[in-house]
């Protein structure tokens, strides 16, 4: 079930093309972690990347938090790595093309929440946030 906060997920604005010397590699788009408080990257049980309803293959996204590139496989093991509330995660997808016209961008991620862990069990809350945007061609 989503939450209140995923309106929140996607900044406003911050979707951009990829162009390397002329070359369309894909688009970007930053992120926040809508809790109340930080996390380890480990507590991301799930991030998924949507263009237009259909999932990005992971090899195709790179989750960049404090100057260093993840693939959404990775985050799992990261349990040095804090994405503090503050921050924002940049999130690379790279589909050897730009976005032109209107695209709907979405991100459903799920987060254990680690101080929650009693007896083995841990809660584990759902996100969808999503945005729609119109790309200049």
């Amino acid at each position: 079930m989503a939450s209140a906060f995923d309106i929140n997920v996607i900044e406003e604005n911050s979707i951009k093309n990829i162009i390397y010397n002329g070359i369309e590699a894909g688009f970007s788009f930053d992120i926040r972690f809508t809790a109340y408080r930080g996390t380890w990257l480990s507590c991301l049980e799930q991030f998924d990347v949507f263009l237009d309803g259909i999932k990005v293959p992971d090899d195709e996204v790179r989750f960049c938090l404090n100057e260093k590139e993840f693939l959404p496989e990775q985050l799992k093991e990261l349990a040095w790595e804090y994405w503090f509330i503050s921050d924002s995660a940049t999130i690379k997808v790279f589909l050897q093309r730009a976005l032109h016209g209107e695209h709907r961008i979405q991100v459903k991620y799920a987060y254990r929440i680690p101080y929650t862990g009693y007896f083995g069990s841990y809660l584990v809350q759902e996100g969808n946030g999503g945005r729609t945007v119109m790309m200049q061609a």
